[in-house]
């Protein structure tokens, strides 16, 4: 079983979600792990720090699934110089467990090259809506 934690665009609901997901069996769980997410504009980001940053943790079998969404990443491979995110095991908490699960994170640096805003709830949705909201 492969899990990975998404707090993005990634997201059921979201528009990459169906795009990398659909037709694939997973399960998905709200669930949370520790960060710093900010906002780059039309997709948020995710670094090292201790708040919480609220996503969802998704489960599945194939491992077509991981490949498709490092391609979306433009993760290549560990410390591979080309890399946009860096894919990286952490814990991430479901209820009263912990799990280990892949979550994609951009450098400090990164997040300063794009002038990120960072987003203290941890939940990029409520920021989309409040930065961006439906007419």
């Amino acid at each position: 079983m492969t899990t990975l934690f998404v707090y993005g665009s990634l997201k059921f609901g979201e528009m990459n979600h169906d795009r990398i997901f659909g037709g694939f069996d997973i399960k998905v769980t709200p669930a949370w792990t520790y960060g710093k997410l900010y906002d780059l504009g039309c997709f948020p980001a995710l670094t090292e720090g201790n708040n919480k940053v609220y996503g969802e943790l998704i489960e599945f079998d194939n491992l077509e699934i991981l490949k498709k969404v490092d391609y979306l990443e433009g993760f290549k491979g560990v410390n591979h110089s080309h890399n946009y995110y860096e894919r990286r095991m952490v814990d991430v908490f479901v209820g009263d467990d912990t799990v280990k699960a892949w979550v994609y994170f951009l450098s400090d640096e990164q997040i300063k090259q794009y002038d990120g805003k960072i987003i203290v709830s941890g939940k990029w949705i409520d920021w989309r809506q409040v930065e961006f909201p439906a007419d």
